[in-house]
């Protein structure tokens, strides 16, 4: 793709990348300004944490819960202010994705151990088939690292892990 170009990977991400500083000492590709927005849709798949982590807000809980049980509740969810998941949840969805694209960064075994630590962790956060699929990756990027290559395989080890 050229500088300047959206890319939509899946429905849940799309990529947008610029052109680098053309004074950037770096080489002619030079470094990019890149962002990325992540969308989910629990009716066409489920999203990697649990639900309660995104929503609208709410100033006031019981007007929510009276609300929804008076059938408005998608009043409430498109015209109320959506939350952020806190810090910890944002955390594990970094370092979950770290491991699933382990093969385009390049990082040191610590790295790699202390993501899949932080995983672990917090596991119970995470949608089983994401967590698995994140499990899986941990170890094949770890056979990656002892071998010093590519390597196939690494579901029938995640049962240890879990």
């Amino acid at each position: 793709r050229k500088a300047g170009q959206s890319l939509v990977f899946t429905h849940r991400i799309l990529h947008w990348g610029s052109k680098g500083n053309p004074h950037s000492t770096a080489d002619a590709n030079g470094p990019r300004i890149a962002i990325s927005f992540v969308f989910s849709d629990e009716g066409f798949e489920a999203p990697y944490v649990k639900e309660e982590y995104f929503g609208p807000c709410h100033n006031n809980i019981r007007e929510a819960e009276e609300e929804e049980k008076n059938g408005d509740s998608k009043k409430v969810k498109s015209s109320a202010p959506w939350k952020y998941p806190p810090f910890s949840i944002r955390l594990l969805l970094v370092c979950a994705q770290l491991l699933i694209y382990h093969q385009r960064f390049d990082l040191s075994t610590p790295m790699l151990r202390a993501c899949y630590d932080y995983c672990k962790l917090h596991s119970k956060e995470l949608n089983e088939v994401y967590r698995k699929k994140v499990f899986v990756e941990f170890v094949k990027a770890m056979k990656e690292q002892s071998s010093g290559g590519v390597v196939d395989g690494g579901a029938e080890e995640v049962c240890a892990l879990e």
